[in-house]
């Protein structure tokens, strides 16, 4: 699996719901962004970790880390692996010199986790290139539908084919449709 690593960027309030706040994740060497969408206990967690700030009780996420820190584990990595019916999959990659343990996450959990042990978060490119993609133009985010490249189609299930080519169609983007088209053909035909 090829991966590409993301930085937290920061974090705001949700247009789309109340109580709801958005985790901007970016490329390390890219510019493209990803937001993911969580909970207000989440994001106040994912920000005290990056002003590096503690609260005088342990919060849930700071406790998990002192757990595994007193077990003598680290976070190495957080891993982004899937999208299902716009849920964001992740995982947790820990090590304690001998052992390594992948452990199934909430992305907002990871993160929050994650960054309390300067963790490098990491996404499928394949997924990642079938993504609508934020820009930066000026001050203003804007979303463009994803292109993806003829390797990361060659990459994609042919269940995440059909819907990138319902997608594309739907969007209008034909050039894009017809990519995909071609990759599901040539797959049928083996």
């Amino acid at each position: 699996m090829e991966r590409t690593q993301l930085k937290v960027l920061g974090l705001a309030p949700s247009p789309m719901r109340n109580e709801a706040f958005l985790v901007l994740l970016g490329e390390v060497t890219g510019e493209r962004h990803l937001p993911i969408l969580v909970g207000t206990r989440e994001a106040q967690a994912i920000a005290l970790a990056l002003e590096e700030e503690t609260m005088t009780r342990p919060m849930p996420h700071d406790l998990l880390s002192t757990i595994l820190m007193s077990l003598g584990y680290t976070i190495d990595e957080i891993l982004i692996t899937d999208l299902k019916d716009d849920i964001f999959f992740s995982k947790m990659v820990l090590s304690n010199g001998q052992n390594t343990i992948t452990v199934d996450a909430r992305p907002s959990d990871a993160i929050a986790v994650g960054l309390r042990f300067k963790a490098d978060i990491w996404i499928d490119t394949a997924l990642l290139d079938t993504l609508p993609v934020l820009e930066q133009k000026g001050p203003l985010l804007i979303a463009r539908p994803p292109q993806p490249t003829p390797k990361a189609i060659t990459e994609c299930s042919i269940g995440t084919l059909e819907k990138l080519l319902k997608k594309a169609v739907k969007m209008e983007e034909y050039e894009r449709a017809a990519l995909v088209r071609d990759e599901l053909k040539r797959r049928t035909k083996q």
